[in-house]
């Protein structure tokens, strides 16, 4: 029994700790006071705007959502665009008659659903087709459900925050149906764990990495939309709302707050209702990691039961400090809840009923794992959410795509990860999505594809970095792009001269003619690399691109003294064929190429100029902030090594492999970093 209650005692001292601190410095969540400011001054002139409604299955509110919009008190051009998506009620002949005389609705049937996308957002970006095609002048879009009652101000309190505060994206949390007993038990908890979840103080804090979204109404700047690719940026997002306000506020700041007259139609009769919308995303809010879940429910037990059983254990046991810890953690929980449900208009003592409403939630979050670990896709109006037991959607969000980056980087196997590991994380972060990027072409360049395809793939690219460039990022890789562009201010050149070195890579049968040619081919594949890695670094742009020019060389010209025997295995000769000619090798064929005896001479030749380009650099170096340069430092001394091993080994032996061990490169790092040379 002692160990219990000392057991207990730690559990409860913890949850008391926990309290205080959410209570204090996670952004005041539970005062839930975020609203839109009451019109003072209404706008000269209201923007255009465009409000699309997908709507599945909605026969019962469709009607009821489109006539509260028609009642806007809104001065500005309004449109209304209803996307039937692929309903099996009579949502679409309900939506047809509640617009009836009404020019400015228009109503299209969806098409099936891509099996890449995720059904609500394609029948949204349908929508924008139409809206863009017919309405051009539109600067905000306003993403409805089917199933919100907007109050007649509604539209004009909105674009009056997002255009007098230049915002992205202006979200309201439609107030909820809470009629029902469990509707009373559960959704005032649900209002409160979001807005714990995400405080909406940090969400509207620009300076806050922090973003969210509720989905069912969202006004969206339709430029701001551009710049992060459109809605296909997050096609696959099964949690729409949250993965489009971190996409948006990369690049302008958001809003999100509560509302007592926007309200939401549907209902929640029954326990099983409620668990189906929460089990469908619980489990990947979570990011589908059971690790996770099991944090997250113990999170749940800590902080919500564990008071409450201290309370009972401690008046049963007679130990009054269990039950004076137990009954601090539960008077914080209990006044912490009261402006939620004020804001429900609820009675306050159903404050103390917090505990069994955290103890659903967390059933209902297991039931989402278990749902998606056994194989049984959650749906939502009869259609999956998502494809199958490993689709994991959330990866496309840019809070997650690092990981996928990062993987990029591993399964290469570069010294590159070993020379930027140690970066501060933004910078990390940033070198990681170059990299990436010069993974993803060099692949293509070194793939089996035929050349025609190869440089198809290629111009692709061009046009990815075209957009991305025009803030319109396309996928993992130019996503993750975006921010460093902007942050240390990334030549679009220097991405085009790779793309451009890759070319040269793709022809059938490479021959390098002269030295002239292989100078300007490192500079596309190595030199360019370095340009944007030493803008990143924080290097002044002169001693960057000088560094970037006689390191970039040195580590190229290694690359190519390592790699004869393997270029030669795709018919490429990259030793220049002028230096080639002095040496008395004139062959054509490949093999007669590398099996010449003047072979060896050209690559003395051709390491006698790298050893130049390493002392160059090495002088270069010396005068940067030592700070800065380390990630090059490593690189350099790293590719050192290699270029010593090479020379041991010599060219007659051009095919012995030849490489620098794991124990030397952590050498390497360590001195750098603690010896700084």
């Amino acid at each position: 029994m002692i160990i219990i209650i000392l057991t207990l005692q730690l559990l409860a001292s913890g949850a008391v700790i926990i309290w205080f601190l959410l209570i204090f410095f996670r952004g005041q969540f539970w005062r839930a006071d975020r609203y839109l400011p009451n019109i003072k001054t209404p706008l000269k002139k209201p923007p255009e705007i465009v409000i699309i409604i997908p709507a599945r299955n909605e026969e019962r509110t469709i009607d009821q959502c489109i006539l509260s919009l028609l009642q806007q008190d809104y001065k500005g051009v309004m449109s209304i665009i209803v996307i039937n998506d692929n309903s099996n009620d009579n949502t679409f002949q309900v939506a047809v008659s509640a617009s009836q005389g009404h020019n400015n609705v228009h109503l299209i049937n969806g098409t099936k659903t891509p099996s890449d996308w995720t059904g609500k957002i394609w029948a949204l970006a349908q929508g924008i087709v139409l809206a863009k095609k017919n309405f051009r002048h539109a600067k905000y879009f306003l993403f409805t459900d089917s199933d919100i009652l907007h109050h007649p101000e509604n539209l004009t309190e909105l674009t009056n925050k997002a255009v007098n505060e230049s915002l992205a994206l202006v979200s309201l949390m439609a107030k909820l149906r809470c009629t029902s007993v469990w509707e009373t038990l559960l959704i005032p908890a649900f209002i409160f764990f979001f807005q714990k979840l995400y405080p909406f103080a940090l969400v509207n804090n620009p300076k806050n990495p922090v973003a969210a979204a509720a989905g069912g109404c969202m006004l969206v700047n339709c430029q701001d939309l551009e710049k992060v690719g459109g809605l296909e940026a997050i096609k696959t997002a099964v949690i729409d709302d949250c993965a489009l306000a971190i996409l948006l506020k990369q690049f302008n700041p958001i809003w999100i707050g509560l509302t007592q007259s926007t309200k939401s139609l549907r209902e929640y009769q029954s326990l099983f209702d409620i668990s189906r919308m929460v089990s469908r995303t619980a489990f990947v809010q979570l990011k589908y990691s059971p690790l996770n879940l099991f944090g997250a429910i113990m999170g749940m037990l800590i902080i919500y039961i564990i008071p409450l059983i201290s309370v009972l254990v401690g008046v049963l046991s007679k130990e009054i400090s269990l039950c004076i810890l137990g009954l601090v953690g539960w008077i914080v929980m209990f006044l912490a809840y009261i402006p939620t449900l004020t804001l429900y208009n609820r009675p306050i003592w159903e404050a103390s009923l917090l505990p069994i409403s955290a103890l659903f939630y967390s059933a209902m979050t297991v039931i989402s794992a278990w749902q998606y670990m056994f194989g049984k896709v959650p749906t939502w109006k009869g259609r999956p959410m998502m494809k199958a037991k490993n689709t994991m959607p959330f990866k496309n969000k840019p809070a997650n795509s690092q990981k996928e980056i990062l993987a990029i980087i591993k399964q290469s196997g570069t010294s590159f990860y070993w020379a930027i590991r140690f970066l501060p994380k933004k910078k990390r972060k940033a070198m990681f999505a170059i990299y990436a990027f010069c993974r993803k072409v060099d692949d293509i360049a070194d793939g089996k594809d035929p050349s025609k395809r190869k440089l198809s793939k290629l111009k692709e690219w061009r046009t990815k970095i075209d957009k991305l460039y025009n803030h319109r990022p396309t996928d993992l890789i130019t996503h993750a792009l975006a921010g460093p562009i902007t942050n240390y201010n990334l030549n679009k050149e220097d991405f085009i001269a790779i793309i451009d070195g890759m070319k040269t890579d793709s022809v059938k049968k490479l021959r390098i003619p002269n030295k002239a040619a292989l100078t300007v081919y490192c500079d596309q594949v190595a030199c360019a690399v370095g340009r944007l890695s030493n803008s990143v670094f924080g290097i002044k742009p002169e001693q960057g691109k000088k560094l970037a020019k006689f390191l970039g060389e040195a580590l190229q010209l290694t690359n190519i003294l390592r790699d004869i025997h393997e270029d030669g295995d795709r018919d490429r000769v990259y030793l220049p064929k002028d230096l080639l000619s002095l040496h008395g090798n004139d062959k054509i064929v490949i093999n007669e190429i590398l099996e010449h005896p003047g072979l060896t001479g050209a690559c003395d030749d051709l390491a006698k100029l790298n050893r130049e380009k390493y002392k160059q650099a090495e002088v270069l170096i010396k005068e940067c902030d030592t700070k800065l340069i380390r990630p090059a430092l490593i690189m350099m001394k790293i590719y050192y090594q290699l270029f010593v091993l090479l020379e041991r080994r010599g060219w007659e032996n051009y095919k012995v492999p030849v490489k620098v061990s794991k124990s030397f490169k952590f050498w390497i790092v360590a001195r750098v970093l603690i010896f700084k040379k």
